[in-house]
């Protein structure tokens, strides 16, 4: 990896660790650069803005979760058994944070503050996440959520998804919950039961 690539990395692991810790509002340029040891000015001859950076650095960890679902095999979407058919998608998605703590804060800052922008994000199809917009549309299909969008709409159903799901992934690797299937299975009940009525 050449020193250009090696610097970017690192400025993106940097915007990371301190979005997870701190909170997305609190990543600056100055904190970059002393957690780096580099001038404020390298940071912004890689990414221009300190919203370029922070967007780049959610947009790396949605292609490795894009990545994480691409392995669900597309047999699965076959069985008739909807509710399974949910609950390994959702698993998949669960475990993909479970294995990492700081992406999960970092990602969850990210997507509930107002850097995070609906439109690009679910109709970007380059770098591996049109894997993503397909998951999405499969997911879509189902029969199991279709009561709910029509009461509450897309977009509020999978924001309830994702922000419960992570809340619980975060309180589980904070060790505020264990990590057991019993725990797993009722997290899942508790956000889908009203979904799938």
């Amino acid at each position: 990896m050449r020193n250009k690539e090696i610097t970017r990395e690192k400025i993106m692991k940097a915007a990371l660790e301190i979005g997870a810790r701190e909170g997305i509002n609190a990543v600056t340029t100055r904190k970059i650069a002393k957690y780096c040891n580099i001038a404020e000015g390298t940071i912004f001859f890689h990414f221009g803005t300190i919203k370029d950076l922070l967007s780049s650095a959610f947009m790396s960890i949605d292609k490795a979760k894009a990545e994480a679902l691409a392995e669900i095999g597309a047999e699965i979407f076959e069985d008739p058994d909807e509710r399974r058919v949910t609950y390994e998608v959702w698993r998949t998605y669960l475990d993909f944070w479970l294995v990492r703590p700081l992406e999960a804060k970092y990602y969850s800052s990210f997507f509930q503050s107002t850097l995070y922008d609906y439109r690009i994000h679910t109709t970007k199809e380059e770098d591996g996440l049109d894997t993503y917009v397909k998951y999405r549309e499969l997911m879509e299909n189902r029969r199991i959520l279709n009561a709910a969008y029509q009461v509450i709409g897309y977009f509020n159903i999978w924001q309830y998804i994702i922000n419960t799901t992570m809340s619980f992934a975060i309180k589980i690797t904070d060790g505020e919950l264990e990590e057991t299937e019993e725990v797993k299975v009722f997290i899942f009940e508790l956000i889908f039961e009203r979904l799938m009525k």
